[in-house]
Formats: structure tokens, C-alpha cells, sequence
């Protein structure tokens, strides 16, 4: 896998080739502008959630084959752009493999048409779905049914049964969140999922599920006045605080969630994603 500081480099040379700024980047990518400096600078070894976000905004695959192997990036890109280009050439001289290179144009024709409607009929249920969308403002969102105090909220939404805030912080049945980047919460059963941690808010107290797998690349970090560890979950008592560190110079800005009590049931990756899927509450 590529390490620093040849990732941060790759990072920064196709940041420069999007034509983005850091202050663009992390804006897409939801990161801390100095966070993303530390990354370009191989000042830090950036997590692997944090990688593939900032793929993402730039729209670039993230495939552990590319870290694998000796190509750089850029060398990779352009000997598989060239490969393609070759075969696709090809395909369309049909004195050769004839019946077989038919196949091929019928199916992607085919896969063509089902994506444009596949994409048509997503806009139009978004569409329709943002109709029943509401913003609501900060003070209406503490008039809400869920006990809130020292409410602060940089955008909030309510829709089917679900509070979203962004930039958030408040105080819940005696549990404290600060800084959320982004979270939902089911209104109905306290449920709540954050980016980088999901379970429910209970009186003093909160339960959240976390792989095991992860732990080990410190995405989660946690402390409390005792701590109980077991191989299947580790139980927080007093002073129980979770927190994603998001840039290690600045602490106060930390997203956490503070109460008396916090269990973490740590489970496998798979049936972690498994549950992700089933019960996603973010689109």
C-alpha cells in the first residue's frame, strides 16, 4: 500500500491537475482544511475513511491495486487509459471475433439505455422526496419532541422521522455531542448515525457498534474514569468520552460524545457493512 510521503504527494498532484485549491478540496471532501495540509505534507499518515473521501471529491477510484503496485499513479492511469483505447478500437473492426464483438456493443448499448433510465427515475424520486423535505431553523429544532439544551446547529432538517444536523453540538438525556460534522438522529427511537460512529442515545447513556478492524487504525478513539475491555466490547464508566480526532492540533475541535456511561459492541467488518446497508439512514 502507498505510504507517506508518496501518498500526500499523489494526493496533492491531482488536487493540482482538478484545479482545486486545499480550502475546495476539503470543503468536498468534509475535512479539516489543516488536516488536509498535514496529509499533502506526509506530516501524518491519514486514516483509510479519510483516503477514500478525499478519492472521492476527486473523483478518482480507490482501488487497493493501485497501492500495490510498483506503478505510480499517474503511470498506472495512463497505460490503462492506453490499453482501453486500444480494445475499444478494436472493437468495432468486426472482421474478427464477429458474433462475439456484436455481443459485447449489444450489451453495452444495452447497459447504456438502463443507466439513463436507471438515473432518470433517481432524479425524479429525489425530486419527489425533497418535496417532503423541511428546513427547519435552530429554534424550531429544540422546539422538537427530543429533550435538547445548549443546542448550536450550522444546518438542520427534518425529514421522515429524521433530525439532520450538520456542524452540530447539543446536549441529550444527559448526553453531550459536540462538533458532529454531520449526524441523524431517529426521533422516534434515539437512534442516531454519525460519520464516524452509529448507536442510540439512551438516559445518561449510549450504545454504539463499532468493527473490531477499525480500532486497530485508531479512527475511534475513547477514554473514561474506567474502562472495561473484553474481546466482543469495551464498556465505559464515568467521565465516558468517543471522539474522532480530525486534527491533532487543535483537541477542542474534536467530534465526541461525552455521558456517564458508553458501551461499544464490536463486531465484524462484514456484518457491520451488512447492517450499514440494511438500516442506511443517510441517502
Amino acid at each position: 500500500m502507498t505510504q507517506q510521503p508518496e501518498l500526500g504527494k499523489k494526493i496533492a498532484d491531482f488536487r493540482k491537475a482538478k484545479g482545486l485549491t486545499q480550502e475546495e478540496l476539503a470543503e468536498k471532501c468534509n475535512l479539516n482544511v489543516r488536516t488536509l495540509q498535514r496529509i499533502e505534507s506526509a506530516e501524518v499518515t491519514p486514516r483509510a475513511y479519510n483516503v477514500r473521501m478525499i478519492f472521492e471529491a476527486l473523483e478518482i477510484s480507490y482501488d487497493n491495486s493501485l497501492h500495490s503496485t510498483g506503478l505510480g499513479f499517474k503511470d498506472l492511469f495512463f497505460k490503462r487509459l492506453e490499453q482501453f483505447q486500444i480494445w475499444f478500437i478494436d472493437l468495432f473492426n468486426l472482421k474478427t471475433n464477429t458474433m462475439k464483438k456484436i455481443s459485447i456493443l449489444t450489451m453495452v448499448v444495452a447497459v447504456v439505455v438502463l443507466g439513463i433510465f436507471a438515473v432518470s427515475s433517481k432524479v425524479n424520486a429525489n425530486n419527489a422526496e425533497n418535496n417532503d423535505q423541511v428546513i427547519i431553523s435552530a429554534e424550531s429544532f429544540t422546539n422538537s419532541d427530543l429533550p435538547f439544551f445548549d443546542f448550536s446547529c450550522h444546518g438542520c432538517m427534518e425529514k421522515k422521522g429524521l433530525i439532520i444536523g450538520r456542524d452540530i453540538s447539543f446536549t441529550l438525556v444527559g448526553v453531550k455531542v459536540k462538533n458532529i460534522r454531520l449526524i441523524a438522529i431517529d426521533t422516534e427511537t434515539r437512534e442516531f448515525d454519525a460519520l464516524f460512529v452509529e448507536g442510540k442515545f439512551l438516559e445518561r447513556k449510549v450504545t454504539v457498534q463499532y468493527p473490531k478492524e477499525w480500532l486497530m487504525d485508531g479512527s475511534l478513539r475513547y477514554s473514561a474514569d474506567m474502562i472495561d475491555e473484553t474481546d466482543s466490547e469495551i464498556i465505559l464508566r464515568g467521565n465516558a468520552k468517543i471522539y474522532d480526532l480530525n486534527d491533532i492540533d487543535s483537541p477542542d475541535d474534536d467530534e465526541s460524545i461525552e455521558t456517564d456511561h458508553i458501551i461499544i459492541s464490536l463486531i465484524e467488518l462484514v456484518y457491520f457493512l451488512q447492517l450499514t446497508e440494511a438500516h442506511l439512514i443517510f441517502n
